[in-house]
């Protein structure tokens, strides 16, 4: 078979591919292949809200979670968050610039290393910030790459008899 046509071919599965990847979200296995961190977190995250259970240091998950709610904690001393736990989820009424909406929160009591405790509720569901964060962008970025890489292949397969000869 001529090189031209196999590149050619090569290049449109790879187009293929990441066209695939980059509008998989809603596919656990690609989810899984592409996004394992997602994963994790997703699932610790929903295990807390389902349990109403905690996760510390060391947990899987604890990680990214600590460092979304950090970026929500402002306060004197070491903020570093040593403990996460989840007490109630439920919907609240938020007002917005143009409309009030009822929007997923959740109560949650955070405990950083010094031992002291702070308790929130009406705090905005994490789903969204994790999917951003760690599933979104994997899944973009792979599947961008793996779709430009099937675009470069598919254009060096028109020029590579020129260059071969």
């Amino acid at each position: 078979m001529n090189i031209k046509i196999i590149l050619s071919i090569v290049g449109i599965i790879f187009t293929v591919i990441g066209w695939f990847i980059s509008h998989g979200e809603d596919i656990n296995w690609v989810k899984r292949l592409i996004a394992p961190q997602y994963t994790v977190v997703i699932e610790a995250y929903e295990n807390m809200i389902i349990n109403k259970s905690y996760i510390k240091e060391g947990d899987p998950g604890f990680q990214q979670i600590a460092k979304i709610l950090s970026e929500k904690l402002s306060g004197p001393g070491d903020l570093t968050i040593s403990n996460i736990h989840i007490l109630d989820h439920g919907f609240s009424i938020k007002s917005y610039n143009t409309s009030m909406k009822s929007v997923p929160t959740i109560t949650i009591e955070i405990t950083v290393r010094d031992g002291r405790k702070t308790q929130t509720s009406g705090l905005e569901d994490l789903r969204p910030e994790i999917e951003k964060r760690y599933l979104k962008k994997s899944i973009f970025k792979a599947g961008a790459w793996v779709f430009w890489v099937g675009i470069l292949i598919g254009i060096f397969s028109i020029f590579v008899e020129k260059i071969y000869k």
